[in-house]
């Protein structure tokens, strides 16, 4: 029991490690892409993780349990992931969940940032369906761990961590929608309902979460006019990943499926009347601003098009 409590000590330190290690790992990974580009000379590719002296301070007794090489490819990454679970799973084990439900939030986002480094080395081989596959498990883990967070957050006082976990959870829904797309587009001859299912879920949900961040910013239950300087890139990134969404609900319903472009614009169109409103915040979001000037364009010209063909439609099977 005393080496428990010991160990125990340690657990974030260890966690903030193993964090480090891996997304060290991405970095590298980086670094060598950019070397395909820059001459050797340029680029630094030594590969052992150099982590600032506090922390090495803090675990220097444990040292020889821990690696200090950043892993290089998938099969390494995997074997410093697997360390880290291990400690993820001993910290888990001695948490009290009604009494230290911030430290069991804290550890299940560092296991996100974990498996986020993990993708990194997958999403290399994004063409393979079997890498496709691996990625959406290694996704739905990271929401698995991050939902049952936001259960234990019902006061004001949890407002910045319900902020800190929705804003990922519209980030990773995005990025498991953009896998379905990827199965769905080697499917398109041969449709799969549960597909189009999943993907309706996955933009509903995303939706949902992005909701959930904006209500955090209300004011007296309304959406403020000007956000503050730290919280608008955030806000609008949302509202920007909302509209995605909506853009990519595909339902086989004409009436429906207008009506989620429509929506797609309107969340588009506030992106577009907040930097009309706040031109010093314009620059913040710039890119978010110009895509979503593009998108409302082409969704419009859609829209169109759509009236038009049902209006021709209409008129072919009118008696003559």
């Amino acid at each position: 029991e005393l080496e428990n409590n010991m160990k125990s000590k340690f657990t974030f330190s260890k966690l903030d490690y193993f964090v480090a290690i891996m997304k060290a790992s991405v970095d590298k990974l980086q670094e060598r892409k950019r070397a395909l580009i820059l001459s050797k000379n340029e680029v630094n590719l030594d590969e052992h993780f150099n982590f600032e002296s506090n922390s090495r301070n803090i675990i220097l007794e444990f040292e020889n349990q821990y690696p200090v090489v950043a892993g290089r490819d998938w099969s390494e990454t995997s074997i410093l992931f697997m360390a880290a679970k291990k400690e993820l799973n001993f910290a888990l084990k001695y948490i009290d969940l009604n009494k230290n439900k911030d430290e069991y939030i804290e550890i299940m986002q560092m296991q996100s940032k974990m498996y986020k480094s993990l993708t990194a080395f997958q999403y290399e081989k994004i063409a393979s369906i079997e890498a496709v596959t691996r990625l959406s498990k290694l996704q739905r883990r990271r929401v698995k761990g991050l939902e049952s967070c936001l259960l234990f957050l019902q006061n004001p006082d949890d407002t910045v961590k319900i902020q800190e976990l929705t804003f990922e959870l519209t980030e990773i829904y995005l990025d498991m929608l953009e896998l379905k797309q990827k199965k769905f587009e080697r499917t398109a001859g041969n449709l799969d309902p549960r597909l189009l299912q999943k993907m309706a879920f996955f933009c509903f949900t995303g939706v949902k979460h992005g909701q959930s961040f904006m209500d955090t910013l209300n004011v007296d239950g309304k959406l403020q006019k000007k956000f503050s300087n730290d919280t608008v890139r955030a806000a609008i990134v949302t509202l920007f990943r909302m509209a995605r969404f909506y853009n990519k609900v595909f339902t086989p319903i004409r009436e429906d499926q207008m009506k989620y472009t429509k929506l797609a614009i309107e969340y588009y169109q506030k992106i577009t009347n907040y930097c009309s409103e706040n031109p010093d915040h314009a620059k913040k979001i710039e890119f978010e601003m110009n895509q979503s000037i593009s998108v409302i364009d082409l969704l419009e010209r859609q829209i169109k098009m759509h009236a038009k063909a049902a209006e021709e439609m209409a008129n072919s099977v009118q008696p003559a």
